[in-house]
């Protein structure tokens, strides 16, 4: 569950859902890589799915996790 600052004196927390869109840093911090890793991955073909929303380069949560679920089930195989 995430906190967010809903004034500056209290920190409210956020319910995460898996149809909540993610930006560059925010898939960095989930793979533990860095924006740039990510970027690098995707213009590689080898990361989390993801659509150009506006100019924006954007990830499904949901897509994330599954992304991640499969490079186990590769590993493993």
């Amino acid at each position: 569950m995430k906190m967010t600052a809903a004034s500056s004196a209290a920190m409210e927390p956020v319910e995460e859902s898996p149809d909540d869109l993610l930006f560059f840093d925010e898939v960095a911090e989930i793979l533990r890589r860095t924006p740039a890793a990510v970027r690098a991955m995707v213009h590689a073909g080898n990361a989390p799915p993801s659509a150009k929303i506006g100019k924006r380069r954007m990830f499904r949560r949901r897509d994330v996790m599954e992304w991640i679920d499969e490079q186990f089930d590769k590993a493993s195989a």
